[in-house]
């Protein structure tokens, strides 16, 4: 029955890690395109093909802000109506980028056109204040904690299930395929001696 439980709760997990594993390939193809579209030249199609890869990857991050700001800035350059999109990005750019941890050049690229788009200033020297993290942030944290305690499939099986796009997911999703592993040859093992 054990066998049967772990066999369900694979084929539920391989589901989700389908979905996850093709929204990461999507989300690489995406901003793949977008740098071939940037070096091209064609700045709007880089602009919608990075968003597209934000929203499968579930979020921007300093790669793709990066990029997404020198797409816009040359697309605002003719197109006004992407100011406001540009300074966002920017202002994100410096919420979510570690100047510290990040390379010196891209920085100041993006450092440069921020004083030029806001009229000379400055550029935020290190990132802006982000927000504490939110209580879902927190819940995952405790969640992730505690399915690693229990250390169950039923544990990683729940925390699978609720969070399939974070940062703890693959290792989630690796601690579980090694529990069902390891069921799976002691079966085997004393089912056949």
């Amino acid at each position: 029955m054990r066998k049967i439980l772990a066999i369900a709760m694979l084929c539920l997990t391989i589901g989700g890690t389908a979905t996850a594993q093709d929204n990461d390939d999507k989300a690489k193809a995406s901003f793949t395109a977008a740098e071939i579209a940037y070096a091209n030249g064609n700045y709007k199609d880089a602009v919608s093909n990075i968003m597209e890869s934000e929203r499968y990857a579930g979020g921007a991050n300093s790669k793709s802000l990066y990029l997404k700001i020198r797409a816009l800035d040359q697309v605002a350059t003719t197109d006004p109506s992407y100011l406001p999109q540009l300074n966002s990005s920017m202002d994100r750019f410096f919420e979510v980028t570690d100047k510290s941890l990040y390379p010196q050049d891209k920085y100041a690229e993006i450092s440069a056109i921020y004083n030029r788009r806001k009229g000379g200033t400055a550029a935020p020297t290190t990132p802006v204040t982000v927000a504490a993290p939110t209580s879902k942030n927190a819940q995952e944290a405790a969640d992730y904690e505690k399915a690693v305690k229990k250390n169950t499939l039923e544990a990683y099986k729940e925390f699978l299930d609720t969070y399939s796009y974070t940062p703890h997911y693959a290792e989630i999703k690796r601690r579980y395929q090694e529990l069902v592993e390891d069921d799976d040859e002691y079966r085997h093992h004393h089912i056949n001696h």
